[in-house]
């Protein structure tokens, strides 16, 4: 793949989970009520993709095999090339997004009756919090040549 196109793919996928992630961060002031549940099963997605694919994301999979074709998948899944590239792997800044993310999911669970949503927004607290507990030490992708 060319240069410049394998760059423009990166920066798209980039600034996609970049906008991804604020609007999880943002949902519980943008979104009503009406639709917590979807926030809440999106989110339980994401961690049951993330337990599939050895803690994940599959798109970062796809930006590392590009940034290193012969990445093994779940070989380094503490390096996020995104993260990397637009939030120099700030700690402070990605832990705040992680802290606003479960602070969505309290907000939807203080503000909800259904003991399915209150069920499944305890569940996503406590793997989110462990899929970021296995996965933040912001260590770089080590090239194999």
């Amino acid at each position: 793949m060319k240069t410049e196109y394998k760059n423009t793919y990166l920066m798209l996928s980039y600034v996609s989970h970049m906008l991804c992630e604020f609007f999880l961060c943002l949902y519980v002031f943008i979104m009503p009520k009406k639709y917590d549940i979807y926030y809440a099963m999106y989110i339980s997605l994401l961690i049951v993709l993330k337990l599939i694919f050895k803690y994940e994301c599959i798109i970062n999979y796809f930006d590392k095999k590009l940034i290193e074709p012969n990445y093994v998948l779940g070989s380094n899944p503490k390096y996020v090339p995104y993260k990397r590239k637009l939030y120099n792997d700030n700690k402070y800044f990605i832990s705040f997004i992680n802290c606003l993310i479960i602070l969505n999911l309290i907000l939807i669970f203080s503000r909800n009756q259904s003991n399915f949503i209150r069920s499944v927004c305890i569940f996503n607290i406590i793997m989110w919090a462990f899929i970021e507990y296995k996965t933040q030490t912001f260590t770089p992708l080590k090239n194999k040549k």
